[in-house]
């Protein structure tokens, strides 16, 4: 509604099909190949990504002017939030194929949503329904696919390419907990499953390496004191 009588909060809700057309992988940062639900919070109104190469909630965005790393995070109502670390919210997010929604509640909620200064994350998780869903997914990166770096080459006539493999995988399933002839779950019982893999291998150029001479190989140091006996 563009007015609400019944309170004076400010919130906006995402939907699960918008996550889905939305790029939800930060570049950079750790845990950067997991698409990270939270990030789709950059693009609300009072919004500030303070480092949109980090992936993380608190660390990135300010809401409304107040300190990063002061948001409350709920799944289903319970508190999500990560206490030891509560900039790095990506430690303890849900699956992004198991969210149904999720409402970012900016100012003025009611009392029932304390202990937060910046704003309100509430999940709200997919529910099995009176008929079998389910998906399947993987979400590949490979160097192969990847551009090389500029001035290196390969030894093969090629650009550089750093060995990057990232794999993120999974499925869910939901629907009604039927047992033939002991149970039917149908418009009563049912059940939600999510399960979700993040796997990387990856390799780093560390600038320039030297290597070791023959000499020193073999043992003999002396090329290594100047004649001064430094």
């Amino acid at each position: 509604p563009l007015l609400k009588t019944e309170s004076c909060e400010l919130s906006q809700t995402v939907s699960g099909q918008a996550m889905e057309q939305l790029p939800l992988l930060a570049v950079g940062g750790d845990n950067s190949g997991v698409r990270n639900p939270y990030a789709a919070t950059f693009m609300l109104p009072g919004a500030l990504a303070l480092n949109p190469n980090n992936n993380s909630l608190g660390l990135t965005v300010r809401i409304n002017g107040n300190p990063n790393a002061s948001e409350t995070a709920l799944l289903d109502g319970m508190d999500n939030t990560n206490v030891m670390t509560q900039q790095s919210q990506q430690e303890n997010q849900p699956s992004q194929d198991s969210i149904a929604e999720f409402t970012v509640q900016t100012s003025n909620y009611s009392a029932e949503f304390g202990q937060t200064g910046g704003a309100v994350v509430n999940m709200v998780m997919k529910s099995g329904t009176n008929q079998f869903h389910g998906s399947l997914y993987e979400y590949l990166q490979n160097e192969d696919l990847n551009g090389g770096n500029p001035f290196t080459s390969s030894g093969h006539g090629h650009l550089q390419r750093p060995g990057l493999h990232r794999n993120d995988y999974g499925l869910t399933l939901g629907g009604p907990i039927w047992i033939p002839k002991v149970y039917n779950g149908h418009n009563r019982t049912f059940f939600f499953f999510g399960w979700e893999q993040f796997i990387q291998h990856q390799s780093i150029l560390e600038g320039l390496i030297s290597v070791p001479t023959a000499a020193y190989k073999n043992g003999n140091f002396g090329a290594a004191v100047t004649a001064a006996g430094n």
